[in-house]
């Protein structure tokens, strides 16, 4: 069995974004001369993550008020390089967790 690893490191300016590297992971796949199997994309950060969808602006915006209201932003904590909560991206809120249905889709209250 043949495999391939390339590593990719990208940085976000703001507190949220999304990154379209379709042609990061197809310039890799044609660097490895593998013909037919599977990718693993997979990002080795707590509060970084991978979806595959569409890269339409009006996704990506719904994307951001979903996680805004799955995990709110607290100001005046800072992501510190402490091993605290807040450095993981978690931060306090005064509502209980979200309900999720059996799709995994969000439940409005």
């Amino acid at each position: 069995m043949k495999s391939y690893r390339k590593e990719l490191s990208v940085e976000i300016p703001e507190r949220m974004g999304f990154l379209n590297i379709t042609p990061e992971v197809t310039s890799a796949i044609r660097e490895s001369g593998i013909q037919e199997g599977l990718v693993l994309v997979n990002p080795m950060h707590i509060t970084a993550s991978v979806f595959v969808n569409d890269d339409e602006r009006g996704l990506h915006h719904d994307y951001a008020q979903w996680l805004e209201k799955l995990a709110p932003h607290a100001p005046g904590l800072s992501n510190s390089k402490s091993k605290s909560a807040t450095s993981s991206g978690l931060y306090p809120c005064e509502r209980p967790a979200p309900k999720f249905d059996s799709r995994l889709g969000l439940l409005d209250d």
